[in-house]
């Protein structure tokens, strides 16, 4: 069958044909390699009293979980006029900080957490919640805050959109490789 290309188009094009897989490869695995960035290590993963929570009862301490191995715990917390309460804020166990307040809430309104830790690996992680007393409210209960929502899914179709363009060039390649493979044997 006559080739319908000149040999010099043909070098051409594979040469671009590369080009283009090496380039969305490239871009594949740099975008892969992204994905981990974004994920922060060490954040709180649950209080008591937790976020947004309406809480009564005695309340001389706050329970903060965190989802990695801690070293340090600081912070402070603020009263519903704006004063700092006296507080310890002590590691309690590998995930695990307690708040011990010199003196139980008693002054109704909107309290804010504001803690820092250091994780076993370094990682620094500010975390800030509040949460409302009143006294008649049920007591504290652990509480989950809300789980903030995932990047743009723009991202994730960019990388299926890159991985089927690899494997279609591939393919293509392979389908050529194959063609000719057969027209070069005797038959």
């Amino acid at each position: 069958m006559l080739d319908l290309i000149d040999p010099f188009k043909q070098r051409l094009l594979r040469r671009l044909a590369r080009a283009v897989v090496m380039v969305l490869g490239i871009g594949l695995l740099g975008m892969l390699a992204a994905c981990g960035e974004e994920e922060e290590q060490g954040g709180l993963q649950a209080a008591s009293p937790g976020p947004e929570a309406t809480v009564g009862g005695k309340i001389d301490q706050i329970e903060l979980l965190y989802d990695d191995i801690i070293t340090t715990v600081d912070g402070v917390v603020t009263g519903p006029s704006g004063e700092s309460l006296d507080a310890e804020f002590v590691v309690y166990n590998q995930i695990r900080a307690l708040v011990e307040l010199v003196k139980p809430l008693s002054e109704p309104g909107e309290y804010t957490v504001r803690s820092a830790v250091v994780s076993i690996v370094g990682d620094e992680v500010d975390d800030l919640y509040a949460f409302t007393y009143q006294p008649d409210a049920a007591p504290p209960q652990l509480v989950f805050p809300p789980e903030e929502e995932a990047g743009s899914p723009w991202f994730l179709w960019t990388l299926i959109v890159a991985g089927a363009a690899v494997i279609i060039v591939l393919l293509a390649r392979l389908g050529v490789s194959m063609r000719r493979l057969r027209e070069s044997s005797p038959s």
